[in-house]
């Protein structure tokens, strides 16, 4: 095959990326609703629900309280991501469409292994590079600092099962709806693609401190949008999110 052949054939695939019905501003707006304001509602009603304020006079519930109430911090986490999944889904079907151009679609077995093959050992290689880089130009950042992640507190078979329904199948589900199958497609009609995948991968890092954190899942984020791009489904990047979630969850117990 041409080089020729190859690029126009990549260009088709994303251009019917970008065939949404959605534009950067719905994009950006109600990634920003979702990731936000969704986020501040459900916290709000876990103070209704289980009574764990942050304070005398606070609707919000304290980080020490929910970390410690893990059927507390589950419904916090899967309601608040699915109520960001219904605004997403409902503002689709308000456009007369519906999951498939969210990204639901059926791919081609094989290109995808290789994809996500390719995106596994990319991602590895791109964070040595990564945080290498970051040593020279920071040498001050502490690049063992870990992430915080939810349901370190889980014990016992009950919390267990409800943080792997948490991490590795309501998480990837959610965030690679949100990110690669509607913002990324959103934000690609103003400016292309790869610079969308690019802007996307640093708003995604910077959720996810410190700073060592925020680099590896920047680069991450990449290769997920790499994969949707390359496969035009998104079964392929839920799939390596789920599987990164679930070496996180087999760390927890």
């Amino acid at each position: 095959m041409s080089i020729s052949s190859a690029f126009s054939r990549h260009s088709r695939r994303y251009q019917r990326l970008q065939s949404v019905s959605w534009g950067p501003v719905a994009a950006i707006s109600l990634t920003v609703v979702v990731v936000l304001i969704v986020d501040i509602l459900a916290a709000v009603m876990q103070f209704g629900f289980f009574g764990i304020g942050g304070g005398q006079g606070s609707l919000m519930p304290s980080p020490a309280a929910l970390k410690e109430n893990i059927t507390a911090l589950f419904i916090f986490y899967g309601s608040s991501r699915l109520v960001g999944l219904l605004i997403i889904y409902g503002f689709v079907v308000y456009r007369g469409n519906g999951l498939r151009q969210l990204g639901f679609r059926a791919f081609r077995m094989l290109r995808a292994l290789g994809v996500m093959v390719g995106s596994i050992l990319g991602f590895m290689a791109a964070t040595v590079v990564a945080i290498t880089l970051l040593q020279q130009l920071a040498p001050g950042v502490d690049i063992n600092a870990e992430q915080s992640i939810p349901f370190l507190e889980a014990h016992g078979s009950g919390e267990e099962i409800l943080a792997f329904l948490a991490l590795v199948v309501i998480a990837p589900l959610a965030e690679e709806t949100v990110f690669r199958g509607f913002l990324l497609p959103g934000l690609g009609k103003l400016t292309g693609m790869w610079p969308a995948a690019v802007l996307i991968s640093i708003g995604f890092g910077l959720l996810h401190p410190p700073i060592a954190s925020m680099v590896v899942i920047g680069v991450f984020s990449l290769f997920l949008c790499l994969a949707y791009m390359e496969t035009d489904s998104l079964w392929p990047p839920i799939t390596l999110h789920a599987a990164k979630n679930l070496i996180a969850f087999l760390a927890l117990i």
